[in-house]
């Protein structure tokens, strides 16, 4: 339950990244689109969390 909670929290932080800062040209591969952002940002969250 806890690496699904963080990485719900992580596609968050995810989305709001792509919403703040993202990718002006569109040529960094890891915020260009919002759905990249939000994968990588859930992966990142279960990650921190994961034993």
């Amino acid at each position: 339950m806890r690496q699904l909670i963080a990485a719900v929290i992580g596609g968050v932080i995810g989305a709001v990244w792509y919403k703040t800062i993202g990718c002006q040209g569109g040529a960094c591969p890891l915020s260009s689109n919002i759905v990249m952002s939000v994968f990588w940002g859930a992966i990142g969250g279960f990650l921190i969390v994961a034993p």
